[in-house]
């Protein structure tokens, strides 16, 4: 669910590399 809602998010870049984590 973070990691969806991290591109949400106007951090998109930085909640990208924290997606990453989520793969």
């Amino acid at each position: 669910m973070v990691c969806i809602l991290g591109n949400v998010t106007q951090n998109f870049f930085l909640n990208f590399k924290e997606n990453l984590k989520c793969i």
